[in-house]
């Protein structure tokens, strides 16, 4: 029970902080600087929202690549774009079969470029193609209860480190939303032999 307890208040802790650090963000558009290894951002956004992916019966793959080089940014407002994304993944498989409920995160680097990538595909509808950029506009929602800010502030925290967040249809069902990220100076040598999916 205390193990419990523990978690609980250690997930409260890091919640408040993506709060804080966002609010700040937003009021003085400052992106913290630090190297930054993407997969652990994943790892800890799956451990921040854990008690909600059980509760609405999602299971989550993550297909990670090895020794990815590093990013440079503010991880928690990382953290913040990817909890937005996963959130918004499970929302579109809420009338999806509970063994549907599957979402899969991976990380590679971009074909061709100098950045890693980041995609969150789930299982739920379609985008409709004249929506496709639409859905990152300002106080655009498909939610009865949504306020239409997540992904227009996801895409301005990624447009701030430098990468880009876009969506696409999957060729059976549901959608898949991307990001880039440009990989940190120091580590731009090693990009060439990290392009395995791990």
């Amino acid at each position: 029970m205390r193990e419990i307890l523990d978690d609980i208040v250690s997930e409260d802790k890091r919640a408040a902080e993506v709060i804080r650090r966002l609010r700040l963000w937003l009021k003085k558009g400052e992106v913290q600087q630090h190297p930054i290894r993407i997969n652990k951002v994943v790892g800890d956004v799956l451990k921040l929202i854990r008690t909600d992916l059980i509760s609405q019966s999602v299971t989550v793959t993550t297909e990670l690549a090895r020794n990815l080089p590093a990013v440079t940014g503010d991880p928690v407002q990382l953290q913040q774009v990817l909890v937005n994304l996963v959130v918004n993944g499970c929302d579109a498989m809420a009338d999806c079969n509970a063994p549907e409920r599957r979402l899969l995160i991976r990380t590679g680097i971009e074909n061709g470029s100098s950045a890693v990538i980041v995609s969150v595909t789930d299982r739920g509808g379609s985008i409709p193609e004249e929506k496709m950029e639409e859905i990152f506009e300002p106080f655009f929602t498909t939610k009865a209860k949504g306020m239409g800010l997540g992904l227009s502030v996801c895409r301005t925290i990624i447009a701030a480190h430098r990468g880009k967040l876009w969506a696409t249809n999957n060729a059976d069902r549901g959608a898949t939303f991307h990001f880039t990220l440009p990989v940190a100076a120091s580590d731009k040598e090693s990009v060439t032999t990290n392009n395995g999916i791990g």
